[in-house]
């Protein structure tokens, strides 16, 4: 692991206070606006020491800086992925994910609405599952609107993450390091970039995070981890929606960019 990133991050953060767990539970915010964002490692420090009188970290099993490991599922012709390319809405999500330090695990739904805010939908799951059980099966029809037995995983997304929650505004924000995707024995790892998400009851225009960020690094660069892990490891998806973002991603990854022509479906 490049501990670059990481190294910047603790540092930066033994600035910032610590929360009690029970302040993320105020600011759980299943029903959210979200913003994204993509930057820098390097960046970081600078963005920390702006927010440090505003926002508090949460530990992740005594850690400020806790594992995560996610696995996305969708259909055999990606149709998630590709109702997010066109801009669906409403259009759903389907994951679990591991909270590696706490042990715990989830199954999630997170559905796009109409107006664009995030509904997220979320149910314990143990670690030792490998496939549905039939309250799992039920959840996901119900909140995805999918039926769960043409569901298949096709996307491993593991990363460290940051967690902050502002002192008293009811914000939310994530920052993800060492975040590497993995789809049928292909690893792509994009070590040197964060990828950012404020979260909110609704879009702030004065919010502190989303303003220090967009100082930092003014270009505006954002894309769903989901779907920049499906095109950096070769899914057979369309690209043309997210080519452009995933593009810069691998330059500031440092890493070789994409075919020119992108495949065609």
């Amino acid at each position: 692991m490049n501990r670059k990133g990481p190294s910047l991050v603790i540092d930066g953060l033994e600035e910032l206070h610590v929360v009690p767990p029970e302040r993320l539970e105020q600011v759980a915010l299943l029903d959210r606006d979200d913003m994204r964002f993509v930057i820098r490692a390097e960046q970081l420090p600078a963005i920390l020491e702006s927010l440090r009188d505003e926002y508090g970290v949460v530990l992740a099993g005594g850690r400020r800086l806790g594992r995560y490991r996610t696995v996305y599922y969708d259909t055999p012709d990606f149709q998630l992925y590709h109702e997010h390319h066109r801009g669906r809405r409403p259009r759903v999500k389907v994951r679990t994910r591991e909270h590696v330090d706490r042990g715990l695990g989830f199954l999630e739904v997170k559905r796009k609405t109409p107006r664009g805010a995030t509904s997220k939908f979320v149910r314990p799951r143990s670690l030792e599952q490998s496939s549905w059980g039939t309250e799992d099966a039920a959840f996901v029809r119900e909140h995805a609107g999918v039926d769960p037995d043409v569901l298949a995983p096709v996307l491993g997304v593991s990363f460290e993450r940051v967690t902050l929650v502002g002192k008293e505004s009811p914000e939310r924000v994530t920052l993800d390091l060492s975040v590497a995707f993995e789809r049928g024995g292909t690893e792509v790892r994009i070590e040197p970039v964060v990828t950012v998400e404020v979260k909110q009851p609704k879009t702030l225009l004065r919010s502190t995070a989303a303003l220090a960020i967009r100082r930092a690094d003014p270009t505006g660069l954002s894309v769903s981890k989901y779907c920049a892990g499906l095109i950096l490891t070769g899914a057979p998806v369309k690209r043309s929606g997210f080519w452009a973002e995933v593009r810069a991603i691998l330059r500031r990854a440092g890493l070789p960019d994409l075919p020119a022509a992108p495949p065609a479906r």
